[in-house]
């Protein structure tokens, strides 16, 4: 089942990094512009699935579907709490990876 999540793969960790902030600054003006948007929020994995360098995925909360289309991320699954970091947006957003949520 597709939910209103999107995610982008940014690749390996060590090349990402510029785009990674790119993505963080434009979450940071978009909360600043509108500080209201509840459940705004960017996160991060860095997962290694067996290679040697670690590879980004960015996941942007329904809330943050118009910074995802500015970022050409894709629709995805409500992805798996674990391994996750907040980049940026509403510390109250970690509710929307409950399992009971979707």
């Amino acid at each position: 089942m597709r939910t209103g999540w999107y995610s982008k793969d940014l690749g390996d960790a060590l090349m990402a990094h510029l785009e990674l902030g790119q993505i963080e600054a434009a979450g940071r003006a978009t909360l600043a512009e509108r500080p209201d948007v509840a459940n705004f929020a960017v996160f991060t994995r860095h997962s290694s699935a067996g290679r040697l360098q670690c590879a980004v995925t960015v996941y942007f909360t329904p809330a943050a579907s118009i910074l995802a289309s500015q970022c050409q991320a894709m629709r995805c699954r409500r992805p798996d709490r674990a391994g996750l970091e907040l980049l940026c947006g509403d510390a109250a957003s970690w509710r929307l990876l409950a399992d009971s949520v979707d």
